[in-house]
């Protein structure tokens, strides 16, 4: 009965953990942004902000995404593990690899928000790498 419990439990803590780390540096990034239109009259967003929402809207849309798999689907083994599974995965990777755009795309930004933006890609980096880690850590050990 509570086989893969802790494989969920995973799952859900890094998606947690991006929505909620995420858009906390979001929010604060895009308010400077928005911020310094009034003063310079300038409406340009950075790329790296994008891809940080990018990160966080993956991870906001993949736990309901996943929950609307059809029943009949669920048991469906995909690569060794289950469908929904690897779909929330795929999701999560999705996510990290906004995060890795966000980095890439700080190395040329200099304005408004790029101290929010660095601090919180470098904070999402670890919690990626620590969750996907041990994510893959789990599958590989239930098969």
């Amino acid at each position: 009965m509570m086989e893969g419990f802790d494989l969920l439990i995973a799952f859900v803590f890094l998606t947690f953990c991006g929505v909620t780390v995420g858009s906390v540096f979001a929010l604060v990034a895009w308010l400077r942004v928005i911020s310094e239109w009034g003063i310079t009259g300038r409406r340009n967003v950075p790329a790296a902000l994008w891809a940080l929402t990018a990160s966080v809207c993956l991870d906001l849309v993949a736990y309901p995404v996943v929950l609307k798999v059809p029943e009949r689907w669920q048991d469906h083994q995909f690569l060794g593990a289950g469908l929904v599974k690897v779909l929330w995965l795929c999701f999560l990777i999705a996510g990290f690899g906004c995060v890795i755009a966000t980095l890439q795309l700080l190395r040329r930004y200099s304005g408004p928000g790029e101290g929010t933006l660095r601090t919180g890609s470098r904070v999402l980096l670890i919690v990626y790498v620590a969750g996907l880690s041990s994510i893959v850590y789990l599958l590989m050990s239930q098969n």
